[in-house]
């Protein structure tokens, strides 16, 4: 085991000192660091929350004072201060910092030691700039958006010191929103690098143009140096052209001898992975993924001074008419009405349809009700989802939802145990029951709150049931309209679908089940009005 670690000490040693060396990704001549701490005023030392050291040719000046980029140390809880300091090393001073933590775990600066976690060295990695879709770790990186960085990672995969703030949603929050407001580095984002040192090595070594042959069956590649580069490296370009999961172009070229070459790569339409590579050390020298305009779709609107608007009148309950307003109206010429398809537009729209029959087959997005009562087939489908992700919980945004919606859903949920919330409106609930409750007051809740309680207890044994429902009333928490399903999954990312229809209508009106992007922020809001809700008013029932 440790001739294994010997060993991979070794390999990312040598890894450094090959990224570092002159000419073959820059000419490195100072270091910036910038160090994200925490202040723990229990012990009075300053420990990691996230460092990176990036290489950068600028010339070193002698100076190694650090600069405190907070103006004084912003409180977190009452353990925990943050601050983020920034300060320059000599190469000569960075090396043996990397040799320090690279040997003996350990940070420091001037002297004073860094608190950090047991570190796992990782080897090089290349991390591409953001092109259509982008890179996770670029959100952490300094301005990689030229030729890529490689970086050379200390995984801090224990993170024990940290669990404290990990597991706090809005410490977690707070502190990475004051880190967004002072340098560009999101860790909210991507989180598991909270803990981390990073040493990043930008690639500057050349710069790239790119455009299709007008035969459309390559690439013209535009090269130039650096201009401290005396002897240009063998390189070799390599391209390559996906389409619908097939390989439709690709070729690498050995030997560059010019600042222009072609590459004929049989196809330069749709997505092109373009590597550029240093042949003698193995090095990329950069990596672009792009695609090329090929014919251009245009609109043109033509519309006249003197041409009659769209005329839209508001009148009052009397009839009478209290605002005109008048909207000027253009018609359209399609350029591309009589465009012809060529094969991608076969495909594409073989693709699309095909997508989107995958997305209702996982339940990522599938629609209901078109002109049927698919009740059955809805319900079905909810508590397939509930059974899939609710391991770490269930909760339930509904504004109208009822006991039997609850009955017919979370408790089909088949393992005792997992935790489930849900969240109604009393004032909703009202709007069904138009001739009962005629006015919002706290005899009537109490009375609706009863009369719930008494249902939901006769229904079911709630065997293995963890629940609690809370209700939006009067004063308590805000109005709300979207219904959701939420999944916090805990060693994953959450998961929520909107319904597009509350659970009492599933299947009975024309509807959207649809997977959300955004699930965190969805769970986020959920969990801000729940915590609105407190008040043993707002308590409708709870088993456990």
């Amino acid at each position: 085991m440790s001739e294994n670690r010997d060993s991979q000490k070794q390999s990312i040693e040598k890894d450094f000192k090959l990224l570092i060396g002159e000419g073959n990704l820059g000419f490195y001549s100072s270091c910036e660091i910038t160090t994200i701490f925490l202040f723990d005023k229990i012990i009075k030392k300053a420990r990691n929350f996230f460092t990176i050291a990036v290489f950068e040719e600028k010339e070193f000046t002698g100076t190694n004072h650090s600069l405190y980029l907070t103006k004084k140390l912003i409180p977190i809880n009452q353990r925990y201060k943050i601050g983020i300091m920034r300060y320059h090393m000599s190469i000569k001073d960075v090396e043996k910092a990397f040799a320090a933590l690279l040997e003996g775990n350990k940070w420091s600066y001037q002297g004073d030691e860094l608190l950090i976690g047991k570190l796992t060295p990782l080897p090089k990695q290349f991390i591409p700039r953001d092109e259509i879709k982008s890179v996770p770790l670029n959100s952490i990186l300094k301005n990689n958006f030229f030729n890529g960085s490689y970086i050379i990672e200390f995984f801090d995969e224990g993170k024990q010191d940290l669990r404290e703030i990990l597991e706090s949603d809005d410490n977690l929050k707070k502190i990475c929103n004051h880190i967004n407001k002072i340098i560009p580095i999101d860790l909210l984002y991507i989180k598991d690098r909270i803990g981390n040192i990073i040493f990043q090595f930008p690639s500057t070594l050349l710069s790239v143009k790119t455009r299709s042959l007008e035969s459309w069956q390559g690439i013209e590649v535009q090269l130039a140096w650096h201009p401290r580069l005396v002897d240009i490296p063998e390189i070799s370009i390599q391209s390559v052209n996906r389409f619908d999961g097939n390989i439709i172009g690709f070729c690498q070229m050995e030997k560059i001898n010019n600042s222009i070459c072609q590459i004929y790569t049989g196809n330069s339409n749709e997505m092109n992975d373009i590597i550029i590579f240093n042949r003698q050390n193995g090095l990329i020298l950069t990596y672009i993924s792009t695609s090329f305009l090929k014919s251009i779709h245009f609109s043109m609107h033509l519309s006249s001074p003197y041409q009659e608007p769209r005329i839209i009148q508001h009148y009052d309950q009397k009839g009478k008419l209290t605002e005109l307003i008048k909207i000027p109206i253009s018609y359209s010429y399609d350029s591309n009405k009589l465009q012809k398809y060529d094969y991608f537009d076969w495909i594409s729209n073989r693709v699309y349809e095909n997508e989107k029959k995958r997305l209702e087959k996982n339940l990522i997005f599938i629609q209901y009700g078109k002109g049927v009562n698919d009740r059955t087939r809805a319900l079905k489908d909810l508590r397939t989802l509930i059974n899939r992700y609710g391991e770490d919980g269930i909760y339930l945004w509904d504004p109208y939802l009822s006991c039997e919606d609850i009955l017919n859903t979370i408790y089909y949920y088949e393992v005792a145990g997992a935790p489930m919330k849900a969240i109604n409106s009393y004032r909703k609930k009202k709007n069904i029951f138009k001739g009962q409750d005629n006015h919002e007051d706290e005899k009537s809740y109490e009375e609706w709150v009863k009369r719930y309680r008494d249902e939901i207890t006769r229904s079911s044994n709630h065997l293995g049931i963890d629940f609690e429902l809370r209700c939006q009333h009067h004063q308590y928490g805000w109005s709300f309209h979207d219904r959701f399903i939420i999944f916090p999954l805990r060693y994953r990312r959450p998961k929520a679908w909107s319904l597009g229809t509350s659970i009492n209508s599933l299947g009975k009106v024309h509807h959207i089940l649809q997977e959300v992007g955004n699930a965190k922020m969805i769970l986020d809001a959920f969990m801000e009005l729940w915590e609105e809700l407190e008040d043993p008013s707002c308590l409708i029932w709870r088993k456990k």
